[in-house]
C-alpha cells in the first residue's frame, strides 16, 4: 500500500513537471492565450466576466473584425454605471442578444451608446445599460433583469427581439434547466448544480489567466471537440428542426368553435416591402385573429399550472408551440414591468439573409409571425418598432452596407443606422411617459 500511493506522488509529480515545463516553454515563445469573457450564471445561464478587457474567440470566426470584450464590474459590455440613479437622468435596461451585445464593433459605435451619447428628454439625460449577451433569449433576459438589472432602478426596458433564433434559445434555457422565469421568485433559488458549474467556471478562469498551459490544452480540446461533433451530426445526428410558427389543424378548436385551416396567402406580382404588409384581406386578418384567440387560451391556462409543474409544461412548449411561449413571456415581463412603474418599448428584426431572400422568393409565409407580433404588443399596449421593415425598404443597400460580409452582425454603419431610426421612437415614447 505504502509503495503504491509513492508510486501515485511520483505520477503525479512527473505530470505536474512535464505541465510547467510546458508552460514555461509556451511563455518563451510567446504564446498568447484568448482569454475567457463569460462566466456561467446559476439562473440565467450565462453572463459576462467583471473587468474583462481582452480579444476573445468567437463561435464562428470573421475575416473583417477582431471581437473585443471590455467589462465593467459586474460583466456588462458597457461603461461603469452607479446602482443609484442620478436626479437629471432616464435609466434603460436595454435586453437582447448578440446584436445588442455588440463584440463586432467598438463600444462606442453600437447604437445604444450613440442614443445614449446624443439624446436628451425635457433637459435629461437618457442612459441605455447594456445587458445585452450573445446567444441568449428571452427567458434568460428575464432572470438578467430579475437578478442584475432591476437594482439599477430604471424608467425603462428597451428589449430587442431577434426573430430568427430567440425562440430556438428558449427552448435550449429549459432543457439546460435552470429556473423558470414563468415562476415568480424562481430567481431567488438557483439549483445546486448550476452552483457548482458556476464555481468550477471561476476556477477554470482562474487557471486560464494564471497559466498558458492550461488555455493551451482547452483550445487544442475545444477544436478536437468541434470537429468531433461535426463529425457525429453529419454521420449520425440528424436533429429536428422546430417550427416556429405551428400551423393551426382545421380540427383545433378555440372558444370551443372549429378554427380555419392555415391560410395560403398568395404571392403578390410585386412584392415591395414585405416586412411592412399589414394583413389587409379578410383571410389573412381571420389568421391572426384566430391565433390570437388559441394565445388566450394558453395565457388562461397558465395561471391554473401548478409552479411544480410549469418547467416541464413551458419545456414543451418551446418545442411544440415556441411562438406562444415567447408572447407569454413577453406578457409575463409586461406585467412584472408595470407593478414596478417601469415602461416597456420592443423592436423587432430578423436574419440579414431574410434581405436577400426577398429578391429572390415569396416571403408572404414569413410575415405571419411579423403580423402575430404587432398584433400581440398592440394589445398588449406595448410600443413596438419593426426595424426590419425599415432595413428592407432598400434590402440590396442595405445588405451590402449595414452588415458584415462574412458576418450576419451589424457593422459600425448598421448600428449608425439602428440607432438613427430607434431614437424617434424611444423619443416619442419617453416623451408621452414622462411629460
Amino acid at each position: 500500500m505504502k509503495r503504491l500511493k509513492i508510486n501515485l506522488l511520483l505520477l503525479l509529480g512527473t505530470v505536474l513537471f512535464i505541465l510547467f515545463c510546458v508552460d514555461m516553454t509556451l511563455r518563451l515563445i510567446g504564446y498568447q492565450t484568448v482569454m475567457p469573457y463569460k462566466i456561467k450564471h446559476t439562473v440565467a445561464d450565462m453572463f459576462q466576466m467583471p473587468n474583462r478587457d481582452v480579444d476573445i474567440v468567437l463561435p464562428v470566426q470573421s475575416p473583417e473584425f477582431m471581437p473585443h470584450a471590455t467589462t465593467n464590474s459586474i460583466g456588462m459590455l458597457d461603461i461603469e454605471y452607479p446602482e443609484k440613479k442620478p436626479a437629471d437622468t432616464l435609466r434603460g435596461i436595454v435586453l437582447g442578444d448578440s446584436f445588442c451585445a455588440a463584440l463586432e464593433v467598438p463600444q462606442k459605435d453600437n447604437f445604444h451608446t450613440i442614443m445614449e451619447n446624443t439624446m436628451k428628454i425635457h433637459n435629461k439625460k437618457v442612459e441605455f445599460l447594456n445587458f445585452g449577451v450573445r446567444a441568449i433569449g428571452l427567458t434568460q433576459e428575464i432572470q438578467l433583469f430579475n437578478t442584475m438589472a432591476y437594482k439599477y432602478n430604471p424608467d425603462f426596458v428597451l428589449h430587442a427581439l431577434y426573430i430568427h433564433n430567440d425562440m430556438v434559445d428558449n427552448s435550449i434555457f429549459y432543457r439546460k434547466a435552470y429556473p423558470d422565469p414563468l415562476i415568480e421568485g424562481s430567481h431567488k433559488h438557483p439549483p445546486l448544480d448550476k452552483q457548482i458549474e458556476y464555481v468550477w467556471r471561476r476556477f477554470n478562469f482562474f487557471l486560464s489567466e494564471k497559466t498558458r498551459v492550461y488555455p493551451f490544452i482547452r483550445v487544442k480540446y475545444a477544436i478536437f471537440e468541434g470537429q468531433f461533433i461535426k463529425w457525429l451530426k453529419a454521420n449520425y445526428l440528424h436533429e429536428k428542426k422546430m417550427k416556429v410558427l405551428p400551423k393551426m389543424n382545421k380540427d383545433e378548436k378555440v372558444s370551443g368553435e372549429k378554427v380555419q385551416a392555415e391560410v395560403k396567402v398568395e404571392p403578390k406580382n410585386e412584392r415591395g416591402n414585405v416586412f411592412a404588409r399589414k394583413p389587409t384581406t379578410s383571410q389573412e386578418k381571420e389568421y391572426v385573429a384566430t391565433y390570437m384567440k388559441k394565445y388566450h387560451q394558453f395565457e388562461d391556462k397558465e395561471k391554473s399550472v401548478p409552479d411544480s409543474e410549469k418547467a416541464d409544461y413551458h419545456k414543451g412548449l418551446a418545442y411544440s408551440d415556441p411562438l406562444i411561449l415567447e408572447l407569454l413571456l413577453l406578457n409575463h415581463l409586461n406585467e412584472k414591468l408595470k407593478k414596478e412603474h417601469i415602461k416597456f418599448y420592443v423592436f423587432y428584426f430578423d436574419y440579414k439573409g431574410k434581405l436577400s431572400s426577398m429578391q429572390t422568393v415569396s416571403m408572404d409565409e414569413k410575415i405571419k409571425i411579423y403580423w402575430i407580433i404587432e398584433e400581440f404588443l398592440r394589445e398588449k399596449g406595448i410600443p413596438q418598432y419593426n426595424l426590419m421593415a425599415e432595413m428592407a425598404e432598400n434590402p440590396t443597400k442595405n445588405l451590402n452596407e449595414l452588415f458584415y460580409k462574412t458576418d450576419d452582425h451589424w457593422n459600425v454603419a448598421g448600428h449608425k443606422f439602428v440607432a438613427e431610426k430607434l431614437t424617434p421612437f424611444i423619443t416619442q415614447n419617453l416623451l408621452a411617459d414622462f411629460k
